[in-house]
């Protein structure tokens, strides 16, 4: 037998003990972070100053008109009903409605190019929004925009 192969059944028994010990530690660590058993305070448990509660108030919305757009080839037209608001931080509302002609040309060339196939996919929202997002924070500036909410969207 060559040195490399040469381990004796007391060594090996002992390593499988140590390697299964630790992989059931790695497994019961895993579940204990995960599942909530060890509390972790977070910035919100803090009642005392009020912050918390400003956080919760320093957007506004804005509403984007309901668009109708159609998509598709010639053979197979069919229509989005897309309803939405934005999120802005408080005080730029303004700034955001003088810029929406913008917004809404930037969502109408969007989906106009986006497959029928990929709207028709109830996963393809959340995509969506985000993509959308990112075009409109291009259109209106960065750190004004916080959210797209889809309100409606219907595909006919």
């Amino acid at each position: 037998m060559s040195p490399a192969t040469d381990v004796s059944p007391r060594k090996r028994g002992k390593s499988i003990l140590l390697g299964g010990a630790l992989a059931l530690f790695c497994a019961a660590a895993g579940f204990i972070g995960t599942s909530g058993l060890v509390p972790v305070p977070t910035p919100s448990s803090n009642h005392g100053t009020g912050a918390s509660e400003a956080a919760a108030h320093d957007f506004e919305y804005v509403p984007i008109d309901t668009l109708t757009i159609s998509i598709g080839n010639s053979g197979a037209i069919q229509h989005l009903k897309f309803t939405a608001q934005l999120e802005v931080v408080v005080g730029t509302s303004d700034e955001v409605k003088f810029v929406m002609p913008r917004i809404v040309d930037v969502i109408n060339g969007f989906l106009r190019a986006v497959e029928v196939g990929e709207l028709a996919d109830p996963s393809y929202l959340t995509r969506l929004r985000s993509l959308l997002l990112r075009r409109i924070e291009i259109v209106v500036g960065p750190d004004i925009v916080r959210n797209l909410l889809v309100m409606e969207f219907v595909l006919n």
